[in-house]
C-alpha cells in the first residue's frame, strides 16, 4: 500500500544546514516499524530530510532513512 506503520520514532540531536530557501536535516534515529501484527524490531538509522519554502510554508520534500548496522 506504500504505508509505513510506525511504533518508535526516538530522534537524536539534530545538524542542520539552511538557506533562505532549502535546509537540510540530518540525525540519528532509534525507529521501530509495524510488521503487520502490530509489532516491530527497533533499529538505528541515519535520518535525512530536505525541506523547501514554498509559498512561505516550509514543506518536506525528502525524506531517506539509511540503517545503521
Amino acid at each position: 500500500s506504500g504505508n509505513l506503520g510506525y511504533l518508535k520514532w526516538e530522534a537524536g540531536p539534530m545538524d542542520v544546514r539552511a538557506s533562505e530557501q532549502m535546509a537540510i536535516v540530518r540525525y540519528q534515529a532509534t525507529l521501530e516499524l509495524d510488521s503487520g501484527d502490530g509489532q516491530g524490531t527497533p533499529f538505528q538509522c541515519w535520518h535525512t530530510d530536505s525541506y523547501e519554502l514554498k509559498d512561505e510554508v516550509w514543506q518536506a520534500v525528502w525524506s531517506q532513512a539509511t540503517a545503521i548496522r
